[in-house]
């Protein structure tokens, strides 16, 4: 009898190693590690020719440009607060700052928009007594979900990554498990059942200590499944680059094309040679012919339509033209900019929503793993507040000091309003004493000034023949 459960399993599991692939693949884009999969894909395409055109294989970052012009949630740090004394929001700050909160965020950030979801695990580094953020990404995890809530995992299983820049790194094989109850460091067969239990301890967190973020709403699957329309068209680019970088090499040099000739005739190839093409005797006709020839493909028009590509690419994400192409001549003020960026800055506000759980989350587990490891006590359950700083865009200097002086002749602003915008870590106080600082230096420079300017003009020496 058929085991459909076996059978069943098995095609779970193969759907997760693609998933867990397909990860990877991502992973590799983002980081420019491209050049085996255009090799592949060259060799898919062209049989025949994959060992010519391998050769001119070109690569192009773009999957990484487009993905962090995306992710801006964390450009500007923002800022957590809990509702606890002073001396636990101190340490917390301590924490945030020691762990790289906020550049572990921007990462983040930048994974969910390549991955769909990103987990954050935080660990107790043992040996010297401080906490490290662990980003858990799709390609080294997996999930046994809540039956009755499927955007909920009851399991996590995470591969203990051997360690890439230590030749005796650890085994390649071992994962760590998490369950409510228990934590677990296993050894993983390659279908993936559990072979050998290396260590095990209670679990004290009592829940699963993974703070998962994601910029969608899962409905019947942990894992968002989508394509990355991105790495598509890095993919459709690279080739794109290779078949111009092998069109601009054949138009730079001359073919020799031969009629009649003999195959056998061994032909001289160079500037410097001369072919000699025999006489038919009989005939007294020439025996074939010999010319170089220089293809003419249409180089500009065939870059033309790859940036028209791209830059459609661009769009579809949510990135003007313009503003992707880092054209600033495209814009006559930086209203206009801002403008060009609204899709993307809806995008990125809306995102937002769906961080602060995770964030409470995190920091909750944050707080819950030093409370665990050290003397120092935290709250159980915190309320946790995240303040996202507004996203900020590049903005045409001379404008903002055009702003300036309207509000300064409308009555609207001060000096010392305008230097703290500009300083935002100046206080009132320390703004005013700066600008008191700057108008004792440009008194005590005036009189060099005029005396310049009268120098400048011959003021002073027509007052001394006087």
């Amino acid at each position: 009898m058929l085991d459909f459960s076996a059978s069943r399993k098995a095609a779970k599991w193969s759907e997760d190693v693609h998933r867990r692939a397909q990860a990877v693949k991502r992973l590799d884009f983002y980081r420019n590690n491209q050049r085996e999969y255009l090799l592949d894909r060259i060799r898919a395409l062209y049989p025949k020719e994959a060992d010519v055109v391998g050769k001119y294989a070109t690569t192009y970052g773009l999957t990484r440009a487009m993905v962090n012009d995306m992710a801006l949630v964390f450009q500007t740090p923002c800022s957590v607060t809990i509702s606890g004394t002073d001396a636990q929001q101190a340490r917390l700050d301590e924490m945030l700052d020691a762990t790289g909160f906020n550049r572990v965020m921007l990462q983040i950030d930048r994974y969910v928009e390549l991955l769909g979801k990103v987990g954050v695990c935080p660990r107790w580094h043992t040996e010297n007594g401080y906490l490290v953020l662990d980003i858990l990404t799709p390609d080294r995890c997996i999930v046994e979900q809540d039956p009755q809530d499927h955007a909920r995992a009851l399991v996590v299983k995470y591969h203990i990554s051997e360690m890439a820049s230590t030749p005796n790194g650890m085994d390649s094989a071992r994962w760590a498990v998490w369950t409510a109850d228990e934590y677990r460091e296993v050894r993983m067969s390659a279908d993936g059942a559990e072979i050998e239990t290396i260590a095990s301890a209670p679990n004290p967190y009592r829940r699963v200590p993974v703070a998962w973020f994601s910029a969608t709403t899962e409905l019947d699957e942990f894992w968002p499944d989508e394509g990355n329309s991105i790495v598509d068209a890095n993919e459709l680019v690279n080739i794109r680059m290779t078949n111009l970088n092998i069109a601009l090499d054949y138009q730079s040099f001359s073919t020799l094309v031969t009629r009649g000739l003999p195959e056998s005739q061994s032909i001289p190839v160079g500037v410097t040679h001369r072919i000699n093409i025999p006489v038919n005797p009989a005939t007294a006709e020439l025996a074939g012919d010999a010319q170089y020839i220089t293809p003419s493909p249409m180089l500009l028009e065939s870059w033309q339509i790859l940036n028209e590509y791209i830059t459609n690419v661009a769009r579809l994400n949510g990135l003007s033209a313009q503003s992707f192409n880092r054209d600033s001549a495209s814009f006559s003020s930086g209203y206009q900019l801002k403008l060009s960026k609204q899709d993307i800055m809806n995008r990125n506000t809306l995102k937002r929503e769906f961080y602060r759980p995770s964030i409470r989350e995190l920091v909750q587990l944050m707080m819950d793993c030093s409370t665990i490891n050290t003397p120092f006590r935290y709250p159980d359950t915190a309320d946790i507040t995240t303040d996202f700083a507004e996203i900020a865009y590049e903005a045409n200097p001379l404008e903002g000091e055009q702003l300036n002086a309207m509000r300064l002749s409308n009555g609207t602003t001060d000096r010392v309003m305008i230097l703290m915008d500009q300083n935002p870590d100046l206080t009132e106080a320390d703004a005013e004493a700066l600008l008191a600082q700057i108008a004792e230096r440009n008194a005590a420079r005036r009189p060099q000034v005029v005396n310049d300017l009268d120098a400048a003009l011959g003021l002073a020496e027509d007052a001394a023949t006087e």
